[in-house]
């Protein structure tokens, strides 16, 4: 590795079988899990209900949070951060057909996440998938020492963390939610060897 910040083939590596495996629950999911929560969403989760005092808007409820939890939800959550994650530099923009999608909306005026009615179907998001395993195998492929060294600006959500430590934020994130989407799919039966509906 020599005086590398990071080995740069060996998390190339980890990036892709992680994304593998986040793609395979992807791919085997049926249409009737799609939007199951896969665990109970409590209020007290962050972001998900207002602070004490404020009331929450209308239409957040308790039934209305579990979205939060769904298999689209969450998928779409981790890829939209594998894409951001993979830059410090301001003005990342997701790809047009993942525009308006739910880590971009307007937050409203409860102060907490928004709550939305409509997911991305899954051929959207494994087309977004392989956007995201592109731009992370391109990202390592070019990326420079002082880039790697370079901190997150002010209001990044890992504002002073390093790209090269952000990286591995990365990782750890893809990895976490493809284990949580693949044993709530196996809980349920699902083989993900195969394809959904086959």
């Amino acid at each position: 590795m020599g005086t590398d910040l990071i080995d740069r083939a060996g998390l190339a590596q980890d990036f892709d079988e992680a994304i593998d495996g986040l793609e395979a629950g992807l791919v085997s999911c049926p249409v009737e899990l799609w939007q199951t929560s896969m665990w109970i969403v409590p209020r007290t989760d962050p972001w998900v209900w207002p602070k004490p005092g404020t009331n929450p808007v209308p239409e957040r409820t308790e039934e209305a949070i579990q979205i939060f939890s769904s298999v689209a939800n969450i998928a779409y959550h981790c890829l939209w951060f594998l894409d951001f994650y993979v830059s410090v530099e301001p003005g990342f923009q997701s790809p047009d057909y993942m525009r308006g999608g739910p880590e971009e909306m307007a937050w409203p005026a409860d102060g907490a996440a928004p709550i939305h009615d409509w997911v991305f179907p899954s051929d959207v998001l494994l087309r977004y998938l392989a956007h995201g395993r592109d731009n992370a195998r391109q990202r390592l492929a070019s990326v420079s020492e002082a880039e790697l060294a370079a901190p997150c600006p002010p209001g990044h959500p890992h504002a002073g963390k390093t790209l090269s430590e952000l990286l591995q934020v990365n990782l750890r994130h893809v990895r976490e939610h493809g284990v949580q989407i693949h044993d709530f799919l196996v809980g349920h039966g699902v083989d993900l060897t195969r394809p959904a509906g086959q």
